[in-house]
């Protein structure tokens, strides 16, 4: 860049830290050589009669510097300043977010996997903006759980609802990460089997085993037992004794 810096007062300039050479036109009375103060901001790289170019070495921020004018005949003249702005833009950004949420949109790019992207911009002053992103994404958890159960056991509690019928159900969770977590339930339900059966017998026939129990007297007997799918089966018995 070419600026000028007119004497007695400072003028600013704006440089780029990833492009840092400017060159300014100082303007003075018999301008024949100049000393610059850079300090530790930059240094000279060359110069003409009215001419300077510096090249910053230091990093991103604000400096002030002076140039002192010798004239041909060996006079002093004003002391001119200028700040410099050395830009650096650079900013990073960290995202996180769940699957179902894909694409994600940064910077005109549609991104669908974990990882660290760059993008050069332009900013203020003209620079390059190097933005960097990173980004994590956290996957959508399903789970499926498989409950058979008897119907003396309904209602069946889960996740905070109870369920009296046999079906397929779903639960809408949150993960330990913040994302959904779709959990599904497969509900069985066998029903607790009854049978009454109705014997008559003679008096001379007893006792009568039943079940693996022996009656004597007449009456209604029942007996608790565990069907082939592992519920309860309530069988009856209407036993009748008649005398010989």
């Amino acid at each position: 860049m070419l600026s000028s810096i007119l004497g007695l007062y400072a003028q600013t300039d704006t440089v780029c830290v990833s492009s840092p050479v400017g060159t300014y036109h100082v303007l003075g009375w018999q301008t024949s050589t100049f000393t610059w103060d850079a300090g530790p901001a930059g240094i000279i790289t060359g110069q003409g009669n009215d001419t300077i170019s510096v090249e910053w070495t230091a990093g991103a921020g604000q400096y002030t510097l002076s140039v002192f004018e010798t004239s041909i005949d060996g006079c002093v003249g004003p002391t001119q300043f200028l700040n410099v702005v050395v830009l650096d833009l650079h900013s990073t950004t960290d995202v996180v977010l769940c699957s179902n949420q894909l694409p994600f949109i940064w910077n005109g790019l549609d991104l669908n996997a974990t990882g660290v992207y760059e993008a050069i911009l332009i900013g203020s002053g003209g620079c390059d903006s190097i933005a960097t992103l990173n980004l994590i994404i956290n996957d959508v958890l399903t789970s499926t759980e498989d409950v058979t159960i008897c119907s003396n056991q309904t209602p069946y509690t889960w996740n905070g609802a109870d369920y009296s019928l046999a079906g397929t159900y779903t639960a809408n969770l949150t993960s330990i990460s913040g994302c959904d977590s779709i959990a599904t339930l497969n509900l069985i339900i066998n029903d607790v089997l009854t049978s009454t059966e109705d014997v008559t017998i003679c008096s001379n026939q007893i006792p009568y085993s039943w079940n693996g129990v022996d009656y004597d007297l007449a009456g209604t007997y029942t007996a608790s037992l565990i069907s082939i799918v592992g519920c309860d089966s309530i069988a009856t018995l209407n036993l009748t004794i008649n005398d010989v």
